[in-house]
């Protein structure tokens, strides 16, 4: 069985209080007691709830300077409560420290050493910051902002289509590749391509290693405008912590996790059901679509009623995150995954179940419309929070025990 991580200190974060009225008054609205309420507490598992309010909050319709955000793709919390938050509007890279002296910003748009020709995520891990581009390219960071080093992917490793899940100690960045060039159904025979699960160094020349395997998501195709993916339908995701790697087919409600080289493996059962797909989840989707493609949603929208293929059942899990005391959280799929990809930002309530690093059940926490889950800890969470005009909040949230 996998060693857990090594659990870290919750962030001084409690001595950031005095987040922003506007943001206050939003929440306020939005929450209403939010719990773990109506959704069914898992056997042996204890119900967390939110504090009333962040206890951090950068950003919002206040934000000015580095505080001003556009499409905020990464949020991490350092062990000494610095926020790290990865900005794709500019392409940069800001850590915002807890002692009040201005954020180091680094990155930008570009292609010489140290900037990032458009930036698609960011991890925090083991004293630098790793950027993925919007072409799969890896640039690493020390925390200070020092430019370490970047790495295109090479034959066989992380194609364009796909995504880069996370980092683990020692510097390898895990991601996901389709088994074959054409292997777009090959291996099975419901549609879904073999997937490998690499690990890649970042830094020297290494070759990428095979950590586990698992299938891709159902396509649909012979459409007028190429063929796209069976809206609902399951495929696997990761979750990546310092020592071990979580990986999962939500077509069946079990979770592996392995150690960073693939071995060891334990198995986390999950209580996520996989429901049947109603007219709701369809009318959900079309909605999200419309809202991610403004001024072209009329037509849009018509051509999706008439080509879209939905599955017939939901999957059993639709995210995993890896929490930095080695937490599991796990949530179901919504139809905001599906219309707004890795930035998706839930226009309901969303209920997470957490994991200990043995594979038990612990906890079931609720959280807040419009938020976005980047990272957790013992007793926080952070991501980012959207108001009702799209403005962003990058926000840090204590939790604890409900009553």
């Amino acid at each position: 069985m996998p060693n857990a991580s090594p659990r870290r200190t919750p962030p001084p974060v409690g001595r950031w209080l005095g987040s922003r009225a506007g943001v206050s008054w939003l929440l306020a609205g939005m929450l209403g007691g939010v719990g773990a309420t109506g959704v069914g507490a898992q056997e042996g598992a204890r119900e967390f709830v939110l504090a009333p309010s962040p206890s951090r909050v950068l950003g919002g319709m206040e934000g000015v300077g580095p505080e001003e955000f556009s499409n905020v793709v990464g949020v991490d919390v350092l062990p000494d409560g610095s926020i790290v938050v990865g900005d794709a509007g500019s392409s940069e890279v800001r850590v915002f420290h807890p002692d009040g002296r201005p954020p180091t910003r680094f990155g930008g748009f570009g292609r010489g050493p140290g900037e990032i020709p458009g930036l698609w995520q960011t991890w925090a891990r083991g004293g630098s910051i790793i950027v993925q581009d919007v072409a799969n390219g890896l640039h690493g960071f020390t925390v200070e902002g020092e430019f370490i080093g970047s790495r295109r992917p090479g034959a066989g490793e992380v194609g364009s289509w796909s995504s880069w899940s996370g980092v683990l100690e020692g510097g390898w960045v895990v991601g996901m590749v389709e088994a074959g060039a054409d292997a777009t159904s090959a291996g099975s025979d419901d549609g879904r391509p073999p997937l490998r699960v690499l690990r890649v160094p970042l830094r020297g020349d290494g070759a990428a290693e095979t950590v586990a395997t698992g299938r891709g998501r159902e396509r649909q195709g012979g459409l007028p405008r190429g063929s796209g993916l069976v809206v609902f339908s399951p495929g696997t995701h990761v979750a990546v912590f310092e020592d071990r790697v979580c990986h999962g087919d939500s077509a069946a409600p079990e979770v592996t996790c392995v150690s960073g080289d693939g071995r060891d493996a334990l198995q986390v059962s999950l209580v996520q059901g996989a429901r049947a797909v109603n007219d709701e989840d369809r009318e959900a989707y079309l909605r999200g679509l419309a809202a991610a493609n403004p001024g072209n949603e009329g037509e849009l929208i018509r051509w999706a009623r008439d080509h879209t293929r939905f599955a017939e059942r939901m999957p059993h899990f639709g995210r995993l995150v890896a929490g930095d005391d080695g937490t599991l959280w796990v949530r179901e799929l919504i139809p905001a995954d599906e219309t707004q990809g890795p930035i998706a930002a839930p226009d309901r309530s969303t209920v997470w179940r957490l994991h200990g690093p043995s594979g038990e059940p612990t906890a079931t926490l609720t959280l807040p419309p419009r938020f976005r889950l980047m990272a957790a800890g013992t007793g926080w969470v952070a991501g980012v929070l959207r108001d009702g005009l799209d403005v962003e909040s990058v926000v840090v949230w204590e939790f604890g025990p409900s009553g």
